[in-house]
Formats: structure tokens, sequence, C-alpha cells
């Protein structure tokens, strides 16, 4: 700031001297390097709404292209109009803690079988642990229901979910092994075959070990036991419930 301030008084004085002084003289922006790290300096009114949907295009971009913070940090270095890596990294701690608000989601130690603040994970939690990642199918479901409602998809007059639950099929034959559960709402015909469209409940990066799964796999599989024997009472309408597996 104390750049931007000088660079832009030092510009108003000179740019008098030789401009006409009827010119309407605008200082935009301007670039510089220091060392290896370069610098963008944009002079006009901060735009926080355009800013705002900048970070959150490219917050789904490095979500989508499992991007690192390194990685990004690395091209934000050379690309000085991206905005720092501390900006893409709270906005995504804030759309997670939206999320959890909404759909219930759970980090577990599966090493020592307890859960981990999300907001306190970083690299070295990451190699002395093996983190899995529970989230509730019961509030998944609730939110998915009332979007397809909305979308005309579904219909309270006639409240019966065809849900499949499959693995995830990308991990045969890979040298990363993790293990991935995921559900998906068929009703939903159009888009059977869009990855969006296919939800993940559990998941955690290691080989299948039963008393591993036996545990993360517990919150879910008493989720689906309910949601066969008992439904999904939303807003006064009880959703049936057809399960269905797959193996990937």
């Amino acid at each position: 700031q104390k750049i931007e301030a000088l660079l832009q008084s030092r510009f108003n004085k000179k740019s008098k001297l030789v401009y006409n002084i009827e010119d309407n003289i605008n200082l935009k922006s301007i670039d510089f390097s220091v060392n290896k790290y370069s610098y963008h300096i944009d002079f006009n009114s901060f735009d926080t709404e355009k800013e705002n949907q900048k970070i959150q295009s490219l917050v789904q971009t490095v979500d989508k292209n499992q991007i690192s913070r390194n990685s990004y940090r690395n091209l934000a270095i050379y690309e000085p109009n991206l905005p720092q890596e501390w900006a893409i990294s709270n906005r995504k701690n804030k759309i997670t803690k939206n999320i959890n608000q909404v759909i219930k989601m759970i980090y577990v130690d599966l090493n020592n079988r307890r859960t981990l603040d999300y907001s306190k994970i970083d690299s070295d939690t990451v190699k002395i642990s093996e983190i899995g990642i529970q989230k509730s199918a019961k509030d998944l479901l609730i939110y998915l229901i009332s979007q397809l409602e909305k979308k005309g998809i579904l219909y309270s007059s006639n409240p019966t979910i065809h849900l499949r639950i499959s693995g995830d099929g990308r991990n045969t034959g890979s040298k990363v092994k993790h293990v991935m559960i995921i559900v998906m709402i068929l009703n939903d015909i159009s888009n059977h075959y869009y990855v969006d469209h296919h939800y993940t409940t559990v998941l955690y990066s290691s080989i299948e070990k039963y008393d591993v799964l036996n545990f993360i796999l517990k919150p879910f599989l008493n989720d689906l036991q309910i949601l066969k024997d008992k439904g999904l009472d939303i807003m006064g309408t009880y959703w049936d419930f057809k399960l269905y597996s797959s193996t990937d």
C-alpha cells in the first residue's frame, strides 16, 4: 500500500509537467518484479464483487484439477494477476464451513480413531496421519432432494428415491490407492454420467483394510439402514428409498 501511494503521488506530480493540465490522466496499473517475484498494482477502484467471483471460480478450478497449495503458490509468483494462495485457502475454508452447516462432514485420524479440526489440518498432520472423511448421508440427501424438487426432477407426490451406492472405479490399477464411497440419485436420469452428480460420502487414502473400513463406514451404514427401514422425513414428506449397489 505504501508503494502504491508513493507511485500514485509521483505519477500525479510528474504527469502535470508532461501533459496539458486539461488532459484527463489516469494511472491504471503497473507491473514490476523483485528478483523472481512479479507484482501487479491496480490503481482503479477495487471491485469487491468481481474479485470475489474471480476467487470463487479459481477455487472451483483448483479443486476440480487437484492443484496443491504449493503448486498454486508457484503459479501466483509468475502470474501476478492471480489472487494470492492465502486468499484461495481462506475462501476454501469459508466454503467448507458453509457446507458443514448444511451437510455434516467429519475428518478422522484413522490411526488413532479420533476426529480432527479441519482448520488445523496441515501438511505435517497429513504426513503422520491417515485421514478419512465422513459425510452425513442423511444431510446430503436432504439437501439433494430439496434441490431436485425445485428443478422438477423429484415430486412429493411420488416420494420414492432410487439410490445407487458404489465405489470409485478410477482406483483400479492406480498407484495411489484410496477408498471412496459414492451415492447417486438414479431418478436424476439425465445426469447419470456426470461426475458432478456422483456424491462422495466416505473417502480415505489407503488400501482396503477390514478394520479401517468397519470404523469409517459405520456411520454411513447406520444411515443406510435407517433410510431403508424408515425413509426420510423432509418438511413433512416421507421419502422411501430403494437401494442399489455396484462394485467398481
